[in-house]
């Protein structure tokens, strides 16, 4: 039901009444702002909405909003609750106590014209924008004198003595800025100074330096005595005088020859470090407590000295157990393996465990790591694996899994920041992540995360500037960005939307489609250059029409209508990389088994055939496989169905699907196209019944269905 919205030149008038700003030592960062608003030509009693933005005169800028959202003088995301008594409110702009109030920077100010809108809802009529907008005097630029304009601090504004050590940031004083002979002894901390010799100290007597000195070898340093020790310059290599030579005194400096050996003999201390050059152990008497790197053939370990206390946690697995050594250690020891009485579970019959005594005793479920039963969930496929999250089961759900095809095999979802349980959300994969976005629990969510299974972890996605909570509308990935466009919320069904920059983490509004009605339950492809929104349910029917959005230029083009197929909802939509391929749904009146073909690059549709159609339906799956639109499942007058049929776009022919171990009757289930396969989960089997857990795989190769179960059965023998 479309709202009344009352105009500002009848029903709304507004005075602003005063500017007020206190000016005490330190500007605060607020403007207290009266004004008068009426309904009707009334003065308006009660709790007032409003929100605010400083604007140039133009009103194509803003400069600031009460919750920053505002842009191009726009209104606000979120509105401040201000109570109003015979016309009359009052507020501090820039009240960061407020709920959806931002603090007023200084800079706004920096503008030499700035201008207040403001809009208010009487909580019935919606927002009104309240004309004209009011310019900002004195009292705003009072704020300044908390910045200063750059350069305007000169010689003449600073007081002697007022830039003390305190003042100055670490680095500023830099060798031209120092007078000559400004350092002086005094100056100089002890241990402060380093001489950089260049061709050598020279000149004789002493040089008193106090503390530690440190000389930087830049030429040939020499240090005559003890035989001669020399540095090189280039290489900093030390030459020892033939007086070092003498191996047989302790305690001596021993040469090494020219192969680097030592000239001493053998070591028979203890050698502490890495013994990278050692050529055999025999070398070594004493312990090792480096590591060695060189030859330790000779190396052996005395046998009995590993002990318990020397293997690491962990360090005796399965592959250094030798055949039969854990059951001959419990066998020596009296103990066995199971106990008397134990249960040992076997996926076939086991003739190995009957022949040692075990009783077969009957078969258990078991469950496979599968996510637990649910429908309306989302389900994306990442190259190698399905991944299954959300939806609702017993509960809202916060947990999945992910299915690996090569190996049957289900691997659990992390938990920890995971976003809240929900369902009728959309969810895209990006390359390397899974975007989860809005969904509904009976709230509508405006919030999601990025869950990226190589490491296992979920991370937030940013709701600043985000679009308004909903659920059953439509999201698509362009490459770079996931596009959300559509749905409905506890306020109705929307026609806007937004884009997410999962490289930056921010949201980007994108402008309106002109003549694209507010929808939920519509379809969205992406067609490598543009989303192309069809059909839906909205508030004055279904629809038959649509929108293509291009990104690139922020704009939208309308879709033929000429041959467009008849309006409805809950139906599927394929991109077939040239064409958009639209089947089944309903209009309220009757359900749908046929489609057309709409072509972007010539603006037309053409009607796909009937002949061989599986039978009216919604809620079904629809999947593209490089050559076929395969459809399965849903639901029509005839109840839930498990049935299918696979279209071929070059010769317009339909061809029935194998109920052969196909799955059960379902609608709100899943689908993805594997490369090989397609894959169904989940799903409803029947009115208020419990969701499903299990599924299908239906085989490109042959077209044969095998099962995708969620437990196994499981023989149980019993040791006697």
């Amino acid at each position: 039901m479309m709202k009344k919205f009352l105009t500002h030149p009848a029903f709304l008038s507004f005075v602003m009444l005063a500017f007020v700003a206190k000016l005490p030592a330190q500007v605060p960062q607020l403007i207290s702002y009266q004004g008068r608003v009426g309904v009707d030509g009334l003065n308006f009693d009660g709790s007032g909405q409003f929100k605010f933005a400083f604007v140039n005169a133009a009103g194509t800028t803003t400069y600031w909003s009460n919750d920053g959202s505002s842009t191009a003088g726009s209104e606000p995301g979120t509105a401040i609750t201000i109570p109003v008594s015979k016309g009359l409110y009052a507020v501090l702009l820039g009240d960061a106590t407020l709920d959806h109030m931002s603090i007023v920077p200084a800079t706004v100010f920096t503008h030499g014209d700035v201008h207040l809108r403001v809009w208010f809802s009487d909580g019935v009529n919606g927002f009104q924008q309240l004309t004209p907008d009011r310019r900002i005097a004195a009292v705003g630029y009072a704020m300044m004198a908390d910045s200063v304009s750059d350069g305007a601090i000169t010689t003449a504004k600073i007081a002697d003595g007022a830039v003390t050590s305190a003042k100055l940031a670490a680095g500023v004083v830099q060798t031209a800025n120092l007078a000559t002979g400004a350092v002086g002894n005094a100056q100089l901390a002890n241990s402060a100074l380093t001489i950089n010799a260049g061709t050598g100290l020279a000149g004789g007597g002493l040089v008193s330096l106090g503390g530690e000195v440190s000389l930087s070898n830049a030429g040939v340093l020499t240090l005559t005595g003890g035989g001669g020790i020399s540095v090189d310059a280039a290489t900093g290599a030390i030459t020892l005088g033939s007086s070092a030579t003498s191996a047989g005194t302790a305690g001596a400096i021993v040469a090494r020859d020219a192969s680097g050996g030592f000239t001493a003999g053998t070591i028979t201390g203890t050698l502490n470090g890495n013994a990278a050059t050692a050529t055999s152990a025999t070398s070594f008497t004493g312990m090792l407590a480096g590591d060695v790197t060189g030859t330790q053939g000779a190396t052996i370990i005395a046998d009995g000295s590993v002990t318990a206390a020397k293997l690491a946690t962990g360090a005796v697995g399965s592959a250094q157990l030798a055949s039969g050594a854990a059951a001959a250690n419990l066998t020596a020891s009296g103990q066995s393996g199971v106990s008397s009485g134990g249960i040992i579970l076997s996926t076939t019959i086991n003739p190995i465990l009957e022949a040692a005594g075990y009783s077969k005793i009957g078969s258990a479920q078991v469950r496979t790591g599968a996510p637990t039963p649910r429908m309306n969930h989302t389900t994306v496929w990442t190259g190698n694996e399905m991944i299954i999250w959300g939806g609702a089961g017993e509960v809202y759900d916060t947990n999945g899994a992910r299915f690996t095809p090569s190996d049957n095999t289900w691997k659990s979802i992390s938990q920890r920041n995971v976003p809240d349980g929900r369902r009728y959300h959309s969810a895209v994969w990006t390359g390397s992540e899974m975007i989860i976005w809005g969904g509904t629990d009976g709230t509508n969510f405006n919030n999601g995360g990025r869950y990226n299974p190589t490491s296992n972890t979920w991370t937030p996605l940013s709701v600043l500037n985000a679009p308004t909570g909903r659920n059953e509308h439509t999201a698509i990935w362009t490459g770079t960005e996931m596009i959300i466009w559509g749905g409905v919320n506890n306020t109705g069904r929307l026609n806007n939307g937004a884009s997410y920059n999962p490289s930056t983490d921010t949201w980007t509004s994108i402008s309106s489609a002109s003549g694209l009605t507010a929808r939920n339950l519509h379809t969205a492809v992406w067609s490598g250059s543009e989303m192309i929104i069809w059909g839906g349910d909205g508030d004055g029917g279904y629809f038959n029409n649509g929108s293509r959005y291009n990104p690139a230029t922020n704009t939208w083009s309308a879709v033929s209508l000429i041959n467009a197929p008849s309006a409805r909802r809950s139906h599927t939509a394929v991109w077939t990389g040239t064409e958009m391929v639209v089947w089944g749904g309903n209009n309220g009146g009757g359900y749908f088994n046929g489609g057309s073909r709409y072509n972007p690059t010539t603006n037309s549709w053409s009607e796909i055939s009937v002949f061989g159609a599986p039978s009216a339906r919604q809620n079904h799956s629809g999947v593209w496989t490089g050559s076929e639109m395969v459809i399965w499942g849903g639901y029509s007058n005839a109840g839930w169905l498990g049935d299918g049929a696979r279209y071929n776009l070059a010769s317009d022919t339909w061809t029935a699907l194998s109920q052969d171990n196909a799955p059960s009757k379902r609608q709100w289930h899943t689908a993805v196209w594997t490369s090989s396969e397609i894959i169904v989960w989940g799903g409803e089997a029947s009115p208020g019944s419990f969701p499903l857990d299990g599924g299908g795989r239906l085989r490109v190769s042959d077209w044969g269905w095998s099962s995708l179960n969620s437990t196994i059965e499981m023989l149980l023998y019993q040791k006697p």
